[in-house]
């Protein structure tokens, strides 16, 4: 597809492909969004290879590394336990304004971590 016609029907994607920003202009957008949405959802894969997705509020963002705190009863344990390539996705629907950001995630039991983290 010509690069004009791509901008013109996809602007989204040309913007968040811009490659005039630096990376961490890109992380500190990032966190705008995370900020104004205070909500994201976490996509998991399941054995089967069926995605699931759920509804998750960060605990707390270090850059590119994201902080949730979950029930441990839940399946997203088992997924990504099973399988540890994640997305996570945000949207402020205020400007439309969205970031997904593929990676890998990890368990962590530490109870530091998570006294430190916890805001009932």
């Amino acid at each position: 597809m010509a690069t004009q016609a791509r901008e013109f029907l996809d602007p989204y994607t040309t913007a968040a492909e811009n490659e005039s920003l630096t990376p961490q202009k890109k992380i500190d957008g990032l966190n705008e969004i995370i900020s104004a949405t205070h909500m994201g959802m976490l996509t998991t894969r399941c054995a089967t290879g069926e995605l699931h997705s759920r509804a998750m509020s960060p605990a707390s963002t270090e850059g590119l590394q994201f902080f949730f705190l979950a029930n441990n009863a839940s399946y997203k344990f088992d997924e990504i336990e099973a399988d540890n390539h994640v997305n996570l996705s945000f949207i402020d629907t205020k400007t439309t304004n969205w970031a997904s950001v593929a990676g890998t995630a990890s368990i962590s039991r530490d109870q530091e971590l998570i006294k430190k983290l916890w805001s009932p």
